[in-house]
């Protein structure tokens, strides 16, 4: 057989541990592992000494969303091309329901802006916020769709995102009918607007005392609560963003108890503590939930080894620092990171290199796991015979230090300014496609498909 492509001699990690092998692809899917002849192939990329991974799976991140008066940078398109130099050959972004409007109308909303704009597949999460009859209903036709994973906020009551429970739970009853998967914004709103008014009381409202409006039971009451209302109803149920070490400790009994709950964080969480409030450019480090303490990142890499936190994502925010200044007040600041790039470098150096993650449960948090959760495997996340041949050759030798000016998305900063890292993404390919290779993009503006994940 004459194959499209041929990667040579890397370790593969599909995501287990397959030692040095060829990978063997033909019409986009891979299509043979071993050991090959060179010119059994119309191209050869000469892996050794490199790590191949599938490629990585990014489940939350938000392309032109709009909050606190502005809008992220990043499109579909620029999105999706930062995310391919970090490896990313999927993406799964979000329908945010308006009230008064019905969540079909949104998806056809966010379709049209990712159609013909992203350069690797994608698909959407869709977040109720106005659940009445039509909502319920029309529910069956998005997982018909393919959109089989709901959004609920227990928060932002302000901004028409807030669900209350009675709502959760019918919503939860309709997400188990179908056979899909409820997620959850876990903070409590009466707790975070009691805290923020004495705050504002106070007269505490620079960016420095914004942790202090989201103490960590404002997110761990809200992660029980939700748990509770999944067990009683019988839906599995995935907590989003877990930033502290009362919601890992939740999961974790959950679990043991026997109840289907998967565990999200995110990049920050593992990195950063609230001391990057303090800074003189902390207004930039505001997200939601707010990054917490030294016990709080240590539990959450506790939580990744075990198995209690199954997906990294990355709540990929890009925001520039202008965006960031439109406000003084934490309150009015909008919350996210940039980050989408810079995923794969960050927790091989942090998690493999640093905090005892092997490079087995590297790939299965970034890549296999949210393949599986989200009703993509083994199409996405494996290497396997069959699979897209969505890969990724790492160089775990090669250096680079991280700026703002040397990423690809359209924030002109980064959470890791200045950071030395060992371990760079080479190149990805999508569909068998080489669309980064050493630093140069080759894809295109609709390679990307949308994914029916039924």
């Amino acid at each position: 057989m004459k194959y499209d492509l041929i990667i040579k001699n890397g370790h593969v990690f599909a995501p287990q541990d397959l030692g040095i092998v060829s990978v063997a692809v033909k019409g986009g899917k891979i299509a043979a592992l071993g050991d090959f002849d060179t010119e059994d192939a119309e191209s050869v990329i000469d892996a050794s000494g490199k790590l191949i991974f599938p490629g990585l799976v990014e489940t939350h991140a938000h392309m032109l969303l709009p909050l606190a008066g502005t809008v992220t940078k990043n499109d579909f398109y620029t999105g999706t091309v930062a995310g391919a130099f970090g490896g990313v050959t999927t993406l799964i972004d979000f329908a945010d329901q308006k009230k008064g409007k019905l969540p079909m109308e949104v998806i056809q909303e966010r379709m049209e802006q990712a159609t013909g704009k992203c350069v690797v597949d994608y698909s959407f999460h869709c977040s109720l916020t106005d659940i009445n009859e039509k909502t319920l209903e029309q529910m069956a036709d998005i997982v018909d769709m393919g959109i089989t994973s709901f959004k609920f906020f227990t928060i932002y009551k302000e901004d028409g995102l807030y669900v209350d429970d009675g709502e959760i739970l019918r919503a939860f009853e309709r997400v188990r009918e179908l056979g899909a998967l409820a997620t959850v914004h876990c903070e409590n709103e009466a707790i975070v607007r009691r805290s923020t008014e004495a705050l504002i009381a106070a007269g505490k409202e620079a960016p420095r005392y914004y942790p202090l409006c989201k103490p960590e039971i404002s997110e761990v009451e809200a992660i029980q609560r939700m748990i509770l209302l999944a067990r009683h109803v019988g839906v599995p149920l995935l907590i989003r963003h877990v930033s502290s070490e009362g919601g890992v400790k939740a999961i974790r009994e959950a679990k043991k108890a026997g109840q289907v709950v998967y565990g999200e964080t995110c990049l920050a969480y593992l990195t950063f503590t609230s001391d990057v409030y303090q800074r003189d450019d902390g207004r930039n480090f505001i997200v939601h939930p707010p990054i917490r303490e030294e016990k709080d990142r240590q539990e959450l890499w506790r939580g990744l080894k075990d198995g209690t936190i199954s997906i990294i994502g990355t709540d990929d925010c890009a925001f520039t620092r202008e965006q960031k200044k439109i406000s003084d007040v934490f309150y009015k600041i909008p919350g996210g990171l940039p980050g989408i790039e810079v995923r794969l470098s960050i927790m091989y150096n942090e998690g493999v290199l640093k905090n005892g993650i092997t490079t087995e449960q590297l790939v299965e948090i970034t890549s296999t796991n949210p393949a599986m959760v989200y009703n993509l495997y083994p199409k996405k996340g494996a290497v396997m015979v069959g699979s897209d041949a969505d890969l990724v050759v790492f160089d775990p030798n090669k250096e680079m230090t991280i700026t703002g000016e040397g990423t690809h998305d359209m924030a002109d900063w980064s959470p890791y300014e200045g950071w030395k890292v060992k371990g760079v993404p080479q190149v990805t390919i999508s569909k068998g496609k080489v669309i980064v290779k050493d630093g140069e993009f080759f894809g295109k503006a609709g390679d990307g498909e949308f994914l029916a994940r039924n």
